[in-house]
Formats: structure tokens, C-alpha cells, sequence
């Protein structure tokens, strides 16, 4: 959300530096940044037309005597509104447009030199009016800089990144009330002044809440003889300052208490609502609505409407209709202000996929206490901006008033709680500055919330509350503290820190992505027991994942488009499933690892392709060997699963059957997948080892290298080699692997090392000469082996 500075005046005195309120503002969790509104020229500068003559052979182009009061330039220009005697912006010579790609220059047109230009709000980057030039209003000083009149460097606005639960602050009210906090003084509250026609509003309309849960208030007032035009220029200038575009005076004046006040309303043209009525109901069948930005939506039963006796006029807090909008030709005017439920209204602009300002505000809640101010301000607004006249009383229909939360509050509970020590006279200051009202009891204040805050709802978030205004930077800590040994539990994380120790020691980055699905991700990895959301907020989040690997394949798709061949990524989190329990569904999550190679530009010193399968095995090997568990892998449909004491723990996926592009353009990439609670279960099932006092004898190391069919399974080898090797064989090592030249295609080259030990003596070249020759020779009988 964006604020301007100029429009946080009205409400409170400035006092603070813009990095004293930026700062200040974030730590009272309003997260900020201030920019500077700024526009896209340079050397632009006041000037005035002194006279202006037709150029000969054309029938649009004029020669113009323009003074920018150190001098007087002729300037050819050809827009239809220039004329003797107004002043206008002139982009001199030298000067820059379209943030300097275009330079202004002294050219020839027509024979006639032009020593600049005339400029439109178009080509000044003001607004996308280009039908003429800009014609300035008021007594202007010749030759001053065009952004000095715009006021340019004399507002700035406010980037606020809202957290959900604070709605009261989408409005320059709301954080004009934080920044009153800030500086310690109070907010300037006007009061909106009407001028009521001597007809009232009785008898002109008719309304009738059907869903009061729904729709909890609905109030309106009604202005006649209003002129639809362009708005005045100080509220064009007051919306563009937020970002906002003019429309026509009665949408921009609308608009303009929206972002003041906070509260969204909406205005009809009265002649198009059949017979008086406005009926406030759920949809009773699905329909297609036409929305008042040309888009036709569709609303089923959970949309509220705003009806009259014969048709839906508006999608309640979300967008209106055509059917009902206000025109060029609209004189009568009805004007909505009504308090919606923010889950129906969330709901319902996530199912139309749209999002606006006025849903963001009734999502996030809006003060119901206020509707009435806030459209008697807009009454008065529209009659200053459009004249007309607003009828008598207005129309509110309230079935149950919504009273105010009430909480209690003691102060040695929020002492305990922040580790503070403040005094009951210390709270009352910090509920002054949050305007909370309070009635003393003997060990306790029982507050009474504003109306605006909705998210006050329990004794901790009034600490909270207490915490932030007195600033958490303020609150003293302690280096140490004492406790019973019997409150520390052991860390259920552990494993997890384990793995991610091991594999960021490796080379790997973490990654962290979003847990939901589109329909197309699911896909991916679907057994037809997804969990999906009844609810979900776009179409990209329909599915709780089920798997780790969607996320990763987003991050590899991202860092692959934007040059970046050569990283390894991790992720862990849950994924979520479904399973048939009896007649019902169970559901059920696991804790996943995630693993994903990128290494498609790998260079060795010593090997071109320095990077395969046998790398990413390594990888996975040398992180389960840090855990202290035992794995093997098996090929089974082209997916390497991976298993520990004959249990599945994960695999490396065929990157093919997946159906990527990006995957089968690039060589190279490798994904697996673990499943971390069946690695728990196995670590916490496994024997502790006790500490072995190392061997006080040296070893001895032994290597053969021999030709062997590829068909032999590594595994089935060593196994052969241990069972005639007896204790003394330590260790065994796989240190060269050879195809090519001299061996044939159907086989392969091994050299294994060996390590021979005793514990009790040192041992001689002929304790182990005895067990190779063991070795060579099952290997031979077993594997028809050669050696080399």
C-alpha cells in the first residue's frame, strides 16, 4: 500500500525525519520504505506563448514565440489547442524525456528552426493524455522548473508491506494514527460538513438484508443533480500521488475516501435501480455477470450480491456491474457504505480470481463503527467535486449491533510474558496512545477495543500491543538464565539439522518453497489420493504438494532461464496425501529430503564431463554415511531406488519420465527423493555403537586390478571378497573404474585397495599373502575374472 506524506498532514504534524518515520514505522510493524514521487523528465520549464503564426504548406504546424523569461524561443508545434497567451511546459534544448531516451535537440521543420518543444501530459510521463499540449493554470513564474509546480520533491510517499492482520492501517487514517504513536501526539480528525436538501430520503429507496450474517450493516445516502466531468486538479493530482488514475469525479471522489478513510464504498446511478430496492442476498444459481472493467464472471452460491427487485447490480465488496454504473449521463447517485464478512468476501473474490481495493480492505476487516462518517465525508466531497444535492437523513440498517471486544488485562502477566517491569501508570500512557478505553479493577484493566482494531481479540495480543508501542529494541534481556534439567527436552529436529549440516558442507544450498500445487504439478507425481483445497487462492495453489520436487524444479527452471548452470540444491518439508480408512479418508503428512543436481557446465582440470550418475551416488552416500546408516541402490523401472537394511528410504528419479522440457534439453540435472520419517524410524531402531580404541599395530594395503562382465553387481563382489578375507580385512575401496581401449564393450576394469589389520600383533607380508591369493582365486571361479 502506498501513502503520500502531503495527505498524512492533514491528520498529524510531521514532526520526524522521513528515515525517522520509515524506521519508526517498521518497528511498530509496519514494515516501510519511503520513495519520492518523480517523473521522467529533465530541463523541462515554465514558459509562456507570446504569439503564433501558421508555417506556410502545412495545415497543422505552427511557429510559437514562446518566453521562458530569460529568453524568448521559437518552438514549432502543431497541437490543435496552442494558442496566445497561456502558459505551458517547454522542454528546452538539452533537455530529456522518457527518463533520457529521448534528448530534445535545435532541429529544422519546414524550414523554420525549433529550439525545443511543447510538451503533453503524455510526453511528460504525467498521465496518458496526449490530445495537446499541457495548459498550466495560475500566476507562474517564467522559466521555473516544471517539477518545482508539481511539487515533486515536496511529497513523498510511504510503501507499506501490511501484514493481513492489521487492515486498519490500509488507509492514510490508519497510519496516521501509527505515526501519532510515533511522535507521542494526536491525530486531527475532520469533521465532514453537508448541506441536506430539504427533501429527505424516506420513501426513495427500499432495503432488505436477506443474509445478515453476510452483510452485518448496510447503510446509504442519496445526492441529486450531480454533473458527471473531469475532477478538479488537486484530486487528480492527490490520487495520482498514490498511484492512482483519474477517472471522472464521482469514481475519483470514491476513491479518494477509500484510500483516507479505509472504507470501501460504492456508487450507483439511482435512474438504473428498478423500483427503489436494493436486496442483499447469496446468489441463487450460478450466473455470468457483466463487471464493471468489461469482464464478464461467473458467481455461484457463495457470492453476495447487491440486487434490485429484478436483477444483481454489484458483486458485494468486491466490484460492481454495468447495469448500475455511473455515466456521463447519471444525475442521481446512491451511495453504498455497508460492512461485509471478510470470510464471504475473501471467498468469493478468490473463486472470481480477482483482487481490489475495496475486497483487499473487507477481507482484512473494516471498522463497522465507521461506515456512517465515512459516507458523509464522500456526500460532501461529491458535492464540492460535482455539485447536486444530498437528500435528508440516510438509510441504515443494522439488525445486531456488533459491540466492541472487551479484554482484561494485568499488567504482572504481560511483565511475565516480556520480561518487563512496567508500572499500571505505564500502561495507561502506551492504552492512551492506542486509544483503548479502560476500567480500572482492583488487579486488572478491562479494556474496551476500537472499533477499528479487529485484530485485538485476546489478553496476549494486548501484550503484543504493549511490546511494539514501547518498542521491542527497549526491552532489556538476560545472557543467561537457570532452569531445571528437567524441562529440556530432547530436539525432535535433530536428524533434520544433521541433514542439512551434512549436505550444505557439501556444496548444497537450501531452498524453501511455496507447499501448494497447481493442478499441472500434482500431476506430476499423483496417486490419486491428493489432497486438494476447498478453498485455494489462485489456480497456481490448488493442491497441498505431494512431493518435495515440484518446488525444486520451479528453482532449477528459474536459476537454469537466468544463466546459472551449476549448483546443488536441498529442500525438506512436509507432503501431504490421502488414504482409505473404513469408509472415510484418512489424511496423513511425511517429513520429505529433496535433492536436486544442476551441473550442466561441470569443468575438471583433468575430465571434460566431469560430472554423472556415479557423482550424485557419491553424494548421497557420503550424506548417509554422516547419518551412520548403511545403503544400497537398485534399479527398478528406470527409478534407482534406494534402501537401508532392506527397508525403501528414497530414489533418484528418471528425470525422462517426467515429461519436462527443461529437463530433457539439459543434460546433466538429477533429482531424489527421501522419506526422512522412515530414516528416523531407522536411525532410532539402530544399535549405538560404542567407541572402538584404535588398532596400536599398523596395517598393510594390498591392490588388484582385474577385467570383469559389467553384468556383476558391485556388491555381489565385495561380498565374495569378505567371506574368504576373515577378520583382517578392514576396509575395501573401489579406486578406478576403466572402459576403452584393450578391454571389450560387454566388460569393465576394477581396482580395488584393500587394508589389512590386527589387533593384536603386527603383521607380515605373509598373514596376508595367504587371504589375497583366497581372494584372486574365488574371484576367478566365481567371476571368470582376468587380472591385469
Amino acid at each position: 500500500m502506498i501513502v503520500s506524506t502531503n495527505w498524512l498532514k492533514e491528520y498529524v504534524d510531521l514532526n520526524l525525519s522521513l528515515d525517522e518515520i520509515e524506521s519508526g514505522l517498521t518497528a511498530l510493524g509496519l514494515e516501510c520504505t519511503i520513495k519520492s514521487t518523480d517523473y521522467n523528465f529533465s530541463k523541462v520549464v515554465i514558459g509562456k506563448v507570446i504569439s503564433m503564426n501558421k508555417i506556410e504548406d502545412s495545415d497543422h504546424l505552427n511557429i510559437c514565440k514562446v518566453d521562458i523569461g530569460k529568453e524568448k524561443l521559437d518552438i514549432v508545434c502543431g497541437a490543435n489547442n496552442v494558442t496566445a497567451g497561456i502558459y505551458v511546459p517547454v522542454a528546452v534544448a538539452g533537455a530529456t524525456l522518457d527518463n533520457g531516451k529521448f534528448k530534445i535537440k535545435r532541429t529544422k521543420i519546414r524550414g523554420n528552426i525549433s529550439n525545443g518543444m511543447i510538451c503533453s501530459e503524455k510526453e511528460l510521463g504525467i498521465s496518458d493524455s496526449h490530445e495537446g499540449i499541457m495548459v498550466l493554470e495560475g500566476d507562474l513564474v517564467l522559466g521555473e522548473d516544471f517539477s518545482d509546480y508539481l511539487n515533486i520533491d515536496k511529497d513523498k510517499v510511504i510503501e507499506i508491506d501490511l501484514t493481513p492482520n492489521r487492515g486498519d492501517c490500509f488507509s492514510h487514517l490508519g497510519v496516521a494514527r501509527e505515526l501519532a504513536i510515533l511522535q507521542g501526539t494526536k491525530i486531527n480528525v475532520p469533521t465532514p460538513t453537508l448541506k441536506e436538501a430539504t427533501h429527505t430520503i424516506d420513501n426513495e429507496i427500499d432495503i432488505n438484508i436477506i443474509d445478515e450474517n453476510a452483510c452485518t450493516r448496510y447503510a446509504c445516502r442519496i445526492i441529486k443533480g450531480v454533473k458527471v466531468k473531469d475532477s478538479p486538479q488537486w484530486l487528480k493530482d492527490r490520487l495520482e500521488s498514490i498511484g492512482q488514475k483519474s477517472i471522472n469525479n464521482i469514481v475519483d471522489a470514491a476513491n479518494y475516501i477509500l484510500f483516507d478513510q479505509g472504507h470501501p464504498m460504492h456508487t450507483f446511478d439511482l435512474g438504473k435501480i428498478n423500483s427503489s430496492k436494493i436486496i442483499i442476498k447469496k446468489a441463487d444459481k450460478k450466473e455470468s455477470l457483466q463487471c464493471l472493467d468489461g469482464v464478464e464472471r461467473k458467481v455461484d452460491q457463495d457470492h453476495l450480491l447487491i440486487c434490485d427487485a429484478e436483477k444483481p447490480i454489484a458483486i458485494a465488496g468486491i466490484i460492481g456491474l454495468q447495469n448500475s454504473c455511473v455515466d456521463n449521463d447519471t444525475t442521481d447517485i446512491l451511495i453504498e457504505s455497508a460492512y461485509f464478512d471478510p470470510v464471504v468476501i475473501r471467498k468469493g473474490a478468490k473463486k472470481l480470481d480477482i483482487s481490489t481495493d475495496a475486497s483487499k480492505r473487507f477481507e482484512r476487516d473494516t471498522d463497522i463503527d465507521n461506515l456512517i462518517k465515512s459516507m458523509d465525508m464522500l456526500c460532501s466531497l461529491i458535492e464540492e467535486v460535482s455539485g447536486g444535492e444530498t437528500l435528508s437523513g440516510f438509510c441504515d440498517v443494522y439488525p445486531s449491533k456488533k459491540n466492541n471486544n472487551e479484554i482484561n488485562f494485568r499488567t504482572d502477566s504481560c511483565n511475565k510474558l516480556l520480561g518487563t517491569n512496567f508500572s499500571d501508570e505505564d500502561i495507561e500512557d502506551i492504552f492512551a496512545k492506542l486509544s483503548i478505553e479502560y476500567d480500572k479493577k482492583n488487579n486488572y484493566f478491562q479494556c474496551i477495543i476500537p472499533s477499528y482494531r479487529n485484530d485485538l481479540e485476546r489478553e496476549v495480543d494486548l501484550y503484543e500491543e504493549v511490546a511494539r508501542v514501547y518498542g521491542y529494541d527497549n526491552i532489556s534481556y538476560n545472557s543467561d538464565f537457570s532452569s531445571s534439567y528437567s524441562c529440556i527436552s530432547s530436539d525432535k529436529d535433530l536428524m533434520i539439522k544433521k541433514v542439512s549440516l551434512s549436505l550444505s558442507l557439501n556444496g548444497f544450498n537450501e531452498h524453501y518453497s511455496n507447499s501448494l500445487l497447481s493442478e499441472e504439478e500434482n500431476k506430476m507425481f499423483t496417486s490419486g489420493m491428493d489432497v486438494e483445497i476447498s478453498n485455494p487462492l489462485s489456480k497456481d495453489m490448488k493442491y497441498l504438494r505431494n512431493s518435495i520436487i515440484p518446488g525444486l524444479l520451479r528453482a532449477l527452471s528459474y536459476n537454469i532461464n537466468h544463466g546459472n548452470k551449476n549448483f546443488k540444491l536441498f529442500e525438506v518439508g512436509n507432503i501431504h496425501k490421502k488414504i482409505k480408512a473404513g469408509s472415510e479418508f484418512k489424511y496423513i503428512q511425511e517429513n520429505h529430503l529433496g535433492i536436486a543436481w544442476n551441473c550442466l557446465d561441470m569443468r575438471d582440470w583433468k575430465e571434460k564431463d566431469g560430472f554423472d550418475l556415479y557423482v550424485v551416488k557419491g553424494d548421497i552416500e557420503h550424506l548417509f554415511f554422516n547419518l551412520g546408516l548403511g545403503i544400497e541402490f537398485k534399479n527398478k523401472n528406470n527409478h534407482l531406488n534406494i534402501y537401508s537394511n532392506g527397508k525403501s528410504i528414497g530414489q533418484i528419479i528418471d528425470t525422462d519420465s517426467l515429461g519436462i522440457k527443461l529437463l530433457e534439453k539439459n543434460l546433466g540435472i538429477y533429482l531424489a527423493t527421501f522419506n526422512l520419517d522412515n530414516i528416523s524410524r531407522l536411525l532410532l531402531s539402530k544399535k549405538r555403537e560404542k567407541a572402538k580404541v584404535p588398532a596400536p599395530y599398523p596395517g598393510i594395503e594390498r591392490d588388484i586390478s582385474f577385467i570383469i562382465d559389467k553384468k556383476i553387481n558391485y556388491d555381489d563382489i565385495e561380498n565374495s571378497i569378505r567371506k574368504v578375507s576373515g577378520t583382517l580385512l578392514k576396509d575395501i575401496s573401489l579406486f578406478d573404474l576403466y572402459e576403452g581401449v584393450g578391454i571389450e564393450k560387454n566388460q569393465h576394469s576394477l581396482a580395488l585397495s584393500f587394508t589389512f589389520k590386527s589387533e593384536q600383533r603386527t603383521l607380515v607380508d605373509g598373514d596376508v599373502d595367504d587371504i589375497m591369493k583366497a581372494i584372486i582365486n574365488t574371484l576367478k571361479d566365481k567371476y571368470n575374472i582376468v587380472q591385469r
